[in-house]
């Protein structure tokens, strides 16, 4: 086990991605002393397939939490300027009304991204 721990932070020491191929991580990290932690080379393709599935799961996490967190910011922008734009309830965004030309330029409404764009 500590020899698996020790090969992960090898891994993210050299700052290896979810989609790192097997190749460039032996290139990236074959003269760390911390290469030879596990003995063959079925146990750190196995290790290197566990680190990934993590990092799977943080970076879909992240983006997760990412866009939580502007979405809210969107939110928050529309319930400050409510008043002032006349948004209501019932009020839908278009392209051609005031209010994208009067929010565009804040960062909260730049950050929520477009389900119909690419």
């Amino acid at each position: 086990e500590d020899a698996k721990e020790a090969f992960k932070k090898m891994l993210a020491a050299h700052g290896v991605r979810a989609n790192t191929k097997w190749e460039e991580v032996v290139n990236r990290t074959k003269t760390d002393e911390r290469f030879d932690a596990l003995a063959t080379t079925s146990e750190k393709k196995q290790c290197l397939n566990e680190y990934q599935m993590m990092q799977t799961k943080l970076e879909r996490e992240a983006k997760r939490m990412a866009e939580k967190k502007a979405r809210e910011g969107f939110i928050a922008l529309l319930e400050e300027r409510r008043e002032a734009l006349n948004i209501t309830s019932s009020t839908r965004l278009t392209r051609d009304d005031g209010i994208e030309a009067a929010l565009c330029e804040d960062v909260r409404w730049k950050a929520v991204s477009n389900g119909r764009e690419p």
